[in-house]
């Protein structure tokens, strides 16, 4: 007697629910015995019964039903269901059953959750279990692929043999089974009984298609219209698992079934027909051409081929292809492959990366985890069995980790499998740092499968040697690029200018560059992990050319976009600008490095400003700019010395009042004189301006000012004379002549709108809003900088975001809304920490201030206060108008409650404070 490991189920409470094994029997062929052979049939069933109750007990099960002639028994695990079936099968067979012509019992066993009830079992496991006993045949015992699974060693003397997959009725997609085989049992039976001849070899996923919604969906709108779909990639981007999901979907559409073909480990385009031929187990015929077997069978066949992994046997394919469309009218395929088939009827359809969180510092868990990436990512790092999750300490590291890899499902999964042995954030730091090669794939994978280093090379080696090349120095873009840069940057003596365009198609085609449409314009990019691995390839002296050579077309490139600004749309001059903004944080990484050259470094910072002001990147403009004064020396261009010293004025992004911004703009304004370029000396007196004009001090910055408005008409209405007319209509309001400033700033918003400078009619609402309010128009003041709020909103930019709900706040607080007041500013509050306006975090500390002393908290109050104090007294600011009134309104509140020795102390207290404690006590209040 086999001997099961475990003892029989116990009952469970009703409606528990329970994963249990169960073994389903049926006699073959006993209703005609029924009618034929009724008193022996009888007799025959009590020892069928006998032997069976008998199986069941000692291998620890129990029967809980019978119907009619079938017996269903539940067992703990499903060892003891195989021990059972084979004791049974082999008693069955002893008694022979002479007496009613011999009684052959089919058999199934399962494993699944199920609900009990009344001492009974119900769920979709039992109806699949019923359904696996109608396909089986007298003597032959079925095991499902889950129950095999489960079985870690088989009884003695037993084995499983695989049957394949086949569709069980009812049941959607495809059942692999197995046969069980053991002394004394039956082995040869006749394929199984299926009410459906669909059959398919796509093997059985043990892990869920994560975030692939849209592509089958899209897949399967095209499967109506083309017969050849090619699902082109990357390597590593999951073309062969959704080509396999597609299929094992579609196979209901497909009477004669949906085959998978792998071609990867296929040296010989020759032996693509040859294989297809032996996948539909025909043989070749001598003196015959293998395609016109494999045609010959699949003349009148519905079915769907899938062929994986096509990109290093194109050609053979593609004949393969054309010959199967050509002349077999029900028989669809689908390819999937890093470069289409270029062939007659082909739809090429990408397979796009997972998408990921873009700012990973800004996600949260739960905003993280509805990018598929993040998911998979989570899903199988869990899977690895670390008990990972992800959660609120480590969301910025694992965002960052899908963000590095592109999104590459491979990739992903490869770095999921590293948990077993690092934390989020240091598997991070490494992938950040090129610190780590992924390995660790499935060992079941492909050879170009098993790391991402391998599927690199394999797509690498399929290269010609000019394609090689080029990708190497396309690596050298840390942000993208168009066509004219890459012939810029990448061309010589060996990758002639004429032949990119070509090339650079090829690459594309081979998915190993990505095309990026931008606006009215093309660009493309290497997907991180290529890039890293293109970088890898290349020699340090040919890395440093390159860094070169990208170094001085930044250079003519953002020279080219200063001019460009002056007259023309923000939103157009961004489009084309912006993008090459990480190859321009790379240059200059480069060129103020250990191997660069600071001459090319001072020269592309001084083209740079414009960008990083429409942009708001202020921590960026204090860092270089700050470095770049270092580096001037006395031969350094004199050109490049003064747009520097411009640039630095804008350190510590104080627009009106900051007067330490005054200095370096004089300083550059004096440079630009001697140089005779006078609109950029206009710039720079504007710029000066600014920084002088202040309530308390008006006479040097409106001669500045006028003076730049004297230079200005000849250049007609630009930017720059729009910003004049602004800044002298915010110094008339400094003035108190406020109707003269309302006038200049409606000039200046005409010509803003007119250039459409979307950051410029930002500005001059605000300072619309400031003129209102002033006059006591708070109506306009609302409406004003409301308008600048949406704008602000509309083209998502932060820093006037910020600064209008700033002065909106400072509106609200005058006007009494205290809590409207305490949720904009700290709204505004958020956004300026974010972007580092230290400015405005001083300006918004001081009103949250007076929210706190409002609500009782004048401790807090006046510690805010003491900050604020210390940092306009370091800065040489001024409050400004409605700034002002709330100053007059907090200190005495403060002040008239609050002991004088204690207030002292509470505001040295706060003067103390880091502007990140600040923040963090305002944005308590």
């Amino acid at each position: 007697m086999l001997e099961p490991r475990a003892s029989g189920p116990t009952k469970r409470r009703p409606g528990s629910s329970a994963t249990l094994a169960f073994l389903f029997t049926d006699i073959e062929g006993s209703t005609d015995r029924w009618e034929r052979l009724p008193t022996a049939m009888q007799v025959a069933i009590e020892r069928h019964d006998l032997i069976l109750s008998r199986a069941v007990k000692n291998a620890g099960g129990r029967i809980f039903k019978r119907v009619g002639d079938a017996v269903h028994a539940v067992f703990p695990q499903a060892f003891a269901a195989l021990c059972a079936a084979i004791e049974a099968q082999r008693a069955l067979h002893d008694d022979g059953f002479q007496d009613v012509e011999y009684l052959k019992v089919r058999m199934a066993i399962h494993i699944g959750a199920v609900q009990t009830r009344d001492d009974d079992f119900f769920g979709p496991p039992l109806n699949r279990l019923s359904r696996m006993v109608a396909a089986a045949h007298g003597g032959q015992i079925l095991v499902s692929d889950a129950a095999s699974i489960m079985i870690d060693n088989l009884p003695d003397g037993a084995a499983l043999l695989d049957l394949g997959q086949h569709l069980l009725r009812d049941v959607d997609t495809p059942q692999r089974l197995h046969q069980l085989m053991a002394l004394g049992l039956g082995s040869k039976f006749p394929p199984l009984k299926l009410d459906s001849p669909r059959r398919t070899n796509i093997p059985q996923q043990t892990l869920a298609l994560i975030g692939r919604d849209s592509e089958l969906r899209d897949m399967e709108i095209l499967a109506r219209k083309f017969r050849l779909i090619t699902l082109v990639g990357p390597g590593g981007v999951g073309k062969t698992r959704v080509g396999l999901e597609f299929g094992r979907e579609a196979i209901l559409r497909y009477p004669d079934g949906v085959w998978v073909l792998e071609l990867a480990s296929l040296t010989d385009g020759q032996l693509v027909a040859e294989s297809l031929a032996t996948l539909f187990g025909g043989g070749i015929a001598l003196g015959r051409l293998a395609l016109d077997t494999v045609v010959s069978f699949l003349r009148d066949k519905s079915v769907l081929i899938i062929l994986d992994s096509c990109e290093h046997l194109l050609l053979s394919v593609a004949e393969t292809a054309e010959a199967i469309l050509r002349n077999c009218a029900g028989v669809s395929l689908i390819c999937t492959s890093r470069e289409p088939l270029a062939v007659r009827g082909e739809r090429i359809y990408r397979i796009p990366s997972l998408s990921f969180p873009t700012h990973p510092d800004a996600a949260s868990a739960e905003s993280a985890l509805r990018h598929p990436a993040v998911r998979l990512f989570a899903e199988r790092g869990s899977a690895a069995g670390t008990g990972f999750t992800v959660g609120k300490e480590n969301v910025a590291a694992v965002c960052t980790i899908c963000k590095r890899l592109d999104g590459l499902p491979l990739a992903l999964e490869i770095a999921a499998s590293h948990l077993r042995a690092l934390l989020a954030h240091e598997l991070a730091d490494l992938l950040e740092k090129h610190l780590i090669v992924l390995g660790g794939a499935s060992r079941t994978a492909l050879p170009q499968q098993q790391t991402l280093q391998s599927v690199f090379e394999w797509s690498f080696n399929l290269l010609v040697a000019d394609e090689q090349t080029l990708l190497k120095r396309l690596a050298i873009f840390a942000g993208g690029f168009t066509l004219e840069s890459a012939q810029a940057v990448a061309t010589d003596n060996t990758i002639i200018h004429s032949n990119v365009f070509n090339m650079l198609s090829s690459l594309v085609d081979k998915s190993l560059v990505t095309l990026v449409p931008v606006g009215h314009q093309t660009r493309y990019r290497l997907l991180e992990s290529t890039r890293s691995f293109a970088l890898g390839r290349l020699a340090k002296e040919e890395h440093e050319s390159l860094a070169r050579r990208l170094c001085s077309f930044l250079i003519s490139f953002y020279a080219e976009a200063s001019a460009e600004w002056l007259d023309g749309s923000t939103d157009n001059w961004l489009q084309i600008y912006a993008p090459d903004l990480d190859n321009l944080r790379a240059s200059l990484e480069w060129a103020f490095g250990a191997n660069g050259e600071i001459e090319l470094g001072l020269e592309l910072a001084s083209h740079s400003l414009r960008l990083m002001l429409e942009l708001s990147l202020f921590p960026e403009i204090d860092r270089w700019f700050q470095a770049t004064s270092a580096h001037v020396r006395e031969d350094t261009p004199l050109l490049v010395k003064a747009r520097l010293l411009y640039a630095t004025s804008y350190v510590h992004h104080a627009w009106f009042g900051g007067r330490d911004a005054a200095q370096p703009a004089l300083e550059a304004a004096a440079l630009f004189r001697a140089s005779g370029s006078t609109l950029e000396l206009a710039q720079c007196l504007v710029r000066a301006g600014q920084a002088l004009s202040s309530p308390t001090e008006t006479r040097h910055a409106r001669l500045l000012l006028e003076e730049s408005h004297m230079l200005l008409p000849p250049y007609g209405d630009t930017k720059v004379r729009a910003t004049c007319l602004l800044s002298l209509g915010v110094l008339s309001d400094f003035e108190g002549n406020f109707l003269d400033g309302y006038t200049l700033l409606k000039e200046s918003a005409d010509i803003f709108q007119e250039i459409e400078d979307n950051f410029g009619m930002r500005f001059v609402l605000i300072c619309l809003a400031e003129n209102r309010f002033s006059l006591g128009a708070a109506n306009d003041a609302l409406m004003f900088v409301q308008q600048a709020i949406d704008l602000a909103v509309k083209h998502n930019h932060r820093h006037t975001l910020s600064l209008a709900r700033m002065n909106l706040a400072a509106y609200q607080l005058i006007l009494g809304m205290t809590g409207e007041a305490r949720e904009t500013a700290r709204e505004s509050l958020r956004d300026a920490n974010t972007l580092g306006l230290s400015s405005y975090i001083v300006i918004l500390v001081e009103h949250l201030a007076l929210v706190a002393a409002l609500d009782g908290k004048l401790d807090r109050a006046a510690r805010m206060l003491g900050y604020s104090d210390r940092m306009r007294l370091f800065h040489g600011s001024v409050r400004e108008g409605t700034e002002q009134k709330i100053y007059e309104r907090l200190a005495p509140l403060v002040a008239s409650i609050v002991p004088r020795e204690k207030l002292i102390r509470l505001a040295g207290e706060g003067a103390a404070w880091t502007e990140g404690q600040a923040v963090e006590h305002a944005m308590a209040i």
